[in-house]
């Protein structure tokens, strides 16, 4: 059947049919849309041929993904990003430089995606066309219906996104993300942390980033930029009410009041601005950070 449906482009109606179940959030009223939490339900043959591509997948995605992306890729985790993390914070401190520490929230990461993007960038990638094949024959008119009180609505056509429930989406997200953090970390106007021969500019996982940013008036707008650049073809928004920025090094002792921290006026950026690191890291780890780097 997959076979036949990769020769005619086209797979079966009931493979692309996915059912969208609403899940009430805890303490919200179940009056109001915005308290239910979609869980999209998919079809088995269809989750079968997307693990197979996924485990097709993870065996390249080392070697083609940079390592400052932990999420979801074999061999790596996220106690690499603290790491980096606290090994910034400590260097910073101890050399008082005038660091700044960004976490990005963005918006509908996964639903943002956009296929003709996600194909161009898989393709630049050299993954291969049997492969690009496959995914966009996953793409290839994909169907949602909401489920309420055991009865089916009319299904609708999706555009973009990557498919929730579907084993490929987190991979495929992370071949979404890396033209920009390419970018970033190519970036001569974005300056990062040295250490040694490497440059610490960024940490990911998944769609959770991490900015570590020196000379901050010339890169924080370098950095906007280029997601501005890359959200016009991409989908890629961030959230600047969920974003937030944190002083380290020098900065942090400043006596200046939190929305003029940096030589720029940082409230024109959107971010939210904490004062402090330690608000932003869990206290166990802020208190023991002697034991963490022995």
């Amino acid at each position: 059947m997959f076979h036949d449906s990769l020769k005619n482009r086209s797979l079966p109606r009931s493979l692309t049919e996915a059912n969208i179940s609403l899940i009430l959030k805890k303490g919200k009223a179940d009056n109001e849309c915005a308290s239910y939490r979609p869980i999209s339900l998919l079809n088995t043959d269809l989750k079968l041929l997307s693990k197979t591509l996924a485990l097709r997948l993870e065996t390249v995605l080392p070697c083609i993904i940079n390592n400052d992306q932990t999420g979801f890729i074999t061999g790596r985790n996220s106690c690499s990003n603290m790491r980096s993390l606290l090994n910034v914070i400590q260097l910073s401190q101890s050399m008082k430089l005038d660091c700044i520490v960004i976490s990005l929230d963005v918006e509908k990461a996964f639903d943002r995606v956009e296929w003709p993007d996600l194909f161009s960038t898989l393709q630049t990638l050299g993954l291969g066309e049997t492969f690009l094949s496959w995914v966009k024959l996953l793409y290839d008119n994909p169907l949602s219906a909401v489920l309420t009180n055991g009865m089916i609505f009319s299904y609708f056509q999706l555009h973009w996104g990557t498919r929730q429930g579907c084993p490929l989406s987190p991979l495929l997200f992370a071949i979404a993300i890396e033209p920009l953090t390419e970018a970033i970390r190519r970036a001569p106007s974005i300056s990062g942390i040295s250490v040694g021969e490497k440059t610490h500019k960024i940490s990911l996982y998944a769609d959770d980033v991490l900015l570590f940013l020196t000379k901050p008036e010339v890169s924080i707008p370098a950095v906007l930029d280029l997601i501005g650049c890359f959200s016009q073809f991409s989908g890629y928004k961030i959230n600047f009410s969920k974003s937030e920025a944190f002083s380290l090094g020098g900065l942090r002792h400043t006596n200046i009041s939190p929305p003029s921290i940096l030589p720029i006026q940082m409230d024109t950026t959107g971010f939210y601005i904490s004062r402090y690191c330690d608000n932003s890291i869990p206290s166990p780890i802020i208190c023991g950070k002697s034991y963490t780097f022995t």
